[in-house]
């Protein structure tokens, strides 16, 4: 009998490690001569052990290894003797165990997958009855969902052969890519479904951050053009990250991307969307970080910080209307006063052209919105 305190002569890695090669099945030829025990651990040598149980516990343990010729316990020494346990213990035996683990988890799947038709067919039964018929209640789910109403998610399974292996994808997209989407896909508490086509976008992304990089024009300071949408960006993506709403703060990050493409991009704006973008995309970002000329390493670096007072904009621009038509644009003052916004408004050429000779009946003024002019 194998007293279970021989554990305690190993270290934690010896000990995984002689599991492993035992759940491998890499020990042959055991073999028992008395109170002698021995055999081959495979690898990439043939290791010979051999040990001597009394009272059921080892008293000596040989192996062929460097390792143990230097006196330690080594993995060959703890996966023979791990094949002992399941001898003398078949109760503790790791094959065993692991099987009835996987065989509990089958079990588990299977009682979700129960659970989730029986959801399916009772959300089956009260669209039918608030719709009336399966075609009215289909068509309510396309206009909700899109073309996603005719692909149901489904968990990944090896049985239903629908698993994405992320090395292929890695090899075709990158890794950057790959840790994008992942996030980006949806949020972490609910599924979503996995799109190849998707996942293009955020390889689009990618490439556009890199490319970027070219237009990069000098400037140690935020523009004034930009200057709002950079402290929004930093205020949303941090508090996303601290969320786990990932998926929002790439989002964010994306329409930061395009206003930078729009209206011109500085140093400083740049290297803060680096920074903002390494926690998803740290092999790229940490590559342009190098190329602005930096040697520190962009993930060590200081998190970018935001100044609450500039993530309002201190202007906005609105369309004017004159009896239902844009006749123009103008730029007022943020949360303007109605009056103010009509006299700014009725001083814009083109809207004095566009009520030449007429009477204004009616205005409405939704503030930061639109102004609407009704003529006769």
């Amino acid at each position: 009998m194998l007293d279970k305190s021989w554990k305690e002569k190993f270290n934690e890695i010896a000990l995984a490690q002689g599991k492993e090669r035992y759940m491998g099945n890499r020990v042959a030829d055991l073999k028992k001569d008395g109170d002698h025990y021995s055999a081959g651990i495979l690898g990439r040598e043939r290791r010979n052990v051999s040990l001597v149980l009394k009272d059921g516990k080892p008293i000596r343990m040989i192996c062929s290894c460097p390792k143990a010729k230097s006196g330690s316990k080594c993995e060959h020494m703890a996966a023979l003797l791990y094949a002992l346990e399941a001898q003398f213990h078949p109760e503790d035996d790791p094959k065993k165990m692991a099987e009835k683990e996987r065989l509990e988890r089958q079990k588990a799947l299977v009682l979700q997958a129960e659970e989730a038709k029986k959801r399916e067919e009772q959300k089956k039964k009260k669209l039918l009855e608030e719709y009336g018929s399966e075609e009215a209640a289909q068509k309510h789910l396309a206009e909700k969902y899109g073309e996603m109403a005719n692909h149901p998610v489904v968990k990944m399974s090896k049985s239903l052969g629908n698993v994405v292996n992320p090395d292929e994808t890695i090899d075709e997209y990158g890794a950057d890519t790959m840790r994008l989407y992942e996030m980006f896909i949806g949020d972490f508490e609910k599924s979503a479904a996995w799109s190849p086509k998707a996942i293009k976008g955020c390889r689009r992304f990618v490439e556009r951050i890199w490319n970027l990089f070219d237009k990069v024009q000098p400037g140690d300071e935020y523009s004034e053009a930009n200057m709002v949408a950079m402290h929004r960006t930093i205020q949303k993506v941090s508090e996303d990250i601290e969320n786990l709403k990932m998926n929002t703060a790439i989002a964010q990050m994306m329409t930061l991307l395009n206003q930078l493409t729009e209206k011109g991009v500085n140093r400083a704006e740049y290297k803060t969307l680096l920074a903002l973008l390494n926690p998803f995309a740290p092999h790229v970002t940490e590559e342009l970080w190098q190329m602005m000329g930096e040697t520190d390493l962009l993930s060590l670096h200081t998190w970018p910080s935001f100044d609450e007072n500039k993530t309002v904009e201190s202007s906005v621009t609105i369309a004017v209307q004159v009896n239902g038509k844009v006749k123009g644009t103008v730029t007022l003052p943020m949360d303007c006063p109605k009056e103010q916004a009509l006299e700014i408004a009725m001083a814009d050429s083109k809207i004095q052209n566009a009520i030449n000779g007429k009477n204004v009946v009616k205005s409405i003024v939704v503030p930061n919105k639109i102004i609407n002019l009704v003529v006769k």
